[in-house]
């Protein structure tokens, strides 16, 4: 999807569910997409889902190993990282309680000195 002078790379379905996989697989999708797209201008961005594909039908918050493993993956190739739905699957006021942790864990990475 080209929005303006931004492409957002969206996790490709099949690295979805493989996690031993996801991160050689991913990085290397993002890295060769970056390339191309900063070639014509382009400033390239990732949308990975906080949403675990592995429950048929639930669509519950994904587990904080394989969001860390996708934001590792991406991270160096990318100028920004956005997620589908944050108000359900990674926030501390979801109803889902793993997405209460999720959030947790998300900003241990992103900013530990920061958290309580």
């Amino acid at each position: 999807m080209r929005l303006g002078g931004w492409y957002l790379f969206h996790e490709t379905p099949d690295t979805s569910k493989r996690i031993l996989d996801i991160h050689t697989a991913l990085a290397e999708y993002v890295r060769a997409s970056a390339e191309f797209v900063r070639r014509h201008g382009v400033e390239p961005w990732s949308n990975l889902e906080s949403f675990d594909r592995d429950v048929p039908m639930k669509l519950p918050p994904i587990d904080s190993r394989k969001l860390i493993y996708k934001l590792e993956a991406v991270q160096p190739y990318v100028s920004k990282i956005i997620t589908f739905e944050i108000s359900h699957f990674l926030s501390p006021n979801s109803m889902w309680p793993s997405a209460r942790m999720l959030y947790r864990r998300y900003r241990e990475f992103v900013a530990p000195e920061r958290i309580p």
